[in-house]
């Protein structure tokens, strides 16, 4: 029997020639997220310092993501390897290359409103010539500020959006614009601000972080905090490799289709 050649290498070209799958994630946190210590595909994995807690809980109506802060892990309290205040910064990242936007949904407590401290939100890592940087949106003191990451290399204050409002959640977006080569920062919609980004091409990872520092004088004593997140949204046009079962999915068909060959 013979058997046509031509459509056994057409499947492959095309599967060779489509992308893997276009950048796309939806996280509405109902269930506990896959953690991990260390870097793998679809966990999220330690930044800095693991926080306290990192799981779905039901909070204001839904269920959401509670990051807790406890001051058993604060400058005072962590092993001496640690003590750095590199570490009060504390979260977990997931993989997502090929984006070039992240959103998610923050609760800001009115308690908030007044320390003097960074409290937490939403960072990236993204990929420049230079080397990598790190786009940041979270809330201080009673607004937001962004991590000027090409010019001033330091956090600056944005303000809040029309009708910003506590004790209810506010949307957080960072969007890289790689024909204007800016990151943007946006609330509920409102662009806040625009950042060169460096020649930065994709954000390779989302991370949600708390910071646990206590306010002036009692910075090292840290807080016990709980930090609530929901709907985390990521998107690009870019693409990912091929997982490994589909190039060698490649390979077989192409393999097939010669010793389908020699048999006609």
């Amino acid at each position: 029997m013979k058997f046509p050649i031509l459509t056994t290498l057409g499947v492959a070209a095309a599967l060779c020639a489509s992308p893997a799958f276009a950048v796309g994630l939806t996280e509405t946190f109902d269930t506990n997220p896959i953690l991990a210590e260390n870097q793998a595909p679809g966990v999220w994995y330690e930044d800095r310092y693991a926080p306290a807690g990192f799981s779905s809980t039901f909070f204001a109506g839904d269920n959401r993501l509670e990051l807790e802060l406890s001051q058993a892990d604060s400058t005072d309290n962590r092993p001496p390897s640690f003590s750095s205040a590199f570490y009060d910064t504390q979260g977990r990242k997931f993989d997502t290359p090929g984006a070039t936007m992240l959103e998610i949904d923050f609760y800001i407590d009115a308690g908030f409103a007044t320390l003097d401290q960074r409290i937490g939100g939403i960072w990236g890592t993204a990929t420049t010539p230079g080397g990598d940087v790190f786009p940041i949106l979270e809330f201080f003191g009673g607004e937001f500020q962004v991590y000027d990451t090409a010019g001033t290399f330091s956090f600056v204050p944005v303000g809040t959006p029309t009708g910003f409002a506590y004790d209810q959640f506010a949307t957080l977006k960072i969007s890289l614009d790689t024909i204007d080569d800016e990151f943007d920062y946006f609330v509920d919609d409102e662009l806040l601000g625009s950042f060169a980004a460096g020649g930065a091409t994709e954000i390779l990872n989302v991370i949600l972080q708390g910071v646990n520092r206590g306010e002036p004088g009692s910075e090292n004593a840290g807080v016990n905090r709980s930090l609530y997140f929901d709907n985390l949204e990521v998107s690009g046009g870019a693409t990912v490799p091929l997982p490994a079962p589909a190039a060698l999915l490649l390979t077989g068909l192409a393999g097939l289709g010669l010793l389908r060959r020699r048999a006609a």
